[in-house]
């Protein structure tokens, strides 16, 4: 079963509905026929990613969009069309009568994506494995960004911004929307179910789910912190559970000290920086492409299983 709460003060809790798709799917949400959820679905808990992953100067080129992630960007598997089957959906989303600036702003998109990406591939690998984000890609074969029009009453608001998309039709069972925001009120937030069950029927292996980014914030790391948390990252009854959808073993993409609960790591056994950009430093809690049998990871959800990778396990169903 479900175990969906709300959090407490440092991983902000939010009720969003997800109305039905009826009359409202877009080409930009998801490609035509797509599933959508009901109204009636549970809603999932929302995490936040604070100092550890917060952009403190702007990189050169990018003028204060956020710093460059050191992993080297990776474009997703090139696929005709690049939008069948379950996809991670980049959605640039400007907010009231500020202007639309998608011309400038999407390299960035596309470099955070595809970071993000490189990420997925290199944490693989550390296990013997091959996982890339299933990404939507154009006809180019680049991330596919989907651009979005939302009030200003939104902007500052991350159940606000989800509501509104879901409105306009982005609520489709196949895609995990990640979007970045041109505003500037948090650093990343992202939808998770409270559901460890293993297999293809846990909530979090199928949509719709959200994560925001904004600016100061568009980096590959962070944008990877948040879609992780989509894809079911950290659950609560994982062995280094923060209890607050992180973890605590120090350098690790998911985990950072200070979260509800918490003050101090549970281990320093992952200390190398670069394992702040790769996903479960001790591969014990909630990426494993191979788990030992009887593990945690082999009887738990194992977000290396997800169908919104290449190379993940089964959709939901």
């Amino acid at each position: 079963m479900l175990a969906l709460g709300f959090l407490a003060a440092a991983a902000l809790a939010t009720t969003l509905g997800l109305p039905s798709a009826s009359g409202v799917a877009t080409a930009s949400a998801a490609p035509a026929g797509a599933a959508a959820t009901n109204a009636s679905a549970p809603e999932p808990d929302v995490a936040d990613l604070k100092d550890e992953h917060q952009v403190l100067q702007p990189e050169t080129a990018a003028v204060s969009i956020g710093l460059k992630t050191s992993t080297s960007p990776l474009s997703p598997p090139c696929t005709h069309p690049g939008t069948s089957g379950n996809r991670v959906q980049a959605v640039y989303v400007y907010y009231g009568s500020l202007p639309n600036r998608i011309g400038s702003l999407k390299p960035y998109v596309i470099d955070a994506m595809k970071r993000a990406n490189g990420i997925v591939s290199a944490s693989a690998k550390q296990t013997g494995g091959s996982r890339q984000l299933r990404i939507a890609t154009s006809d180019n074969c680049q991330p596919s960004v989907a651009v979005a029009h939302l009030s200003s009453s939104a902007a500052s608001s991350f159940a606000k911004t989800a509501s509104a998309l879901s409105a306009k039709g982005y609520v489709h069972s196949t895609r995990k929307y990640m979007v970045f925001a041109d505003a500037r009120y948090i650093c990343g937030l992202g939808q998770t179910y409270n559901d460890d069950q293993a297999g293809r029927k846990n909530r979090n292996n199928r949509g719709p789910q959200f994560a925001r980014v904004d600016l100061g914030c568009w980096s590959g790391s962070a944008v990877a912190h948040e879609i992780f948390h989509t894809l079911g990252a950290v659950q609560k009854s994982a062995p280094r559970s923060d209890t607050a959808l992180h973890c605590r073993d120090e350098k690790d993409l998911m985990c950072y000290s200070g979260a509800t609960g918490t003050s101090v790591y549970t281990s320093s056994s992952c200390t190398t920086s670069v394992l702040d950009e790769r996903l479960d430093c001790g591969k014990n809690d909630y990426f494993h492409t191979s788990p030992k049998s009887g593990s945690y990871l082999a009887t738990h959800w194992n977000t290396a299983r997800s169908s919104f990778l290449w190379g993940g396990g089964p959709t939901y169903g």
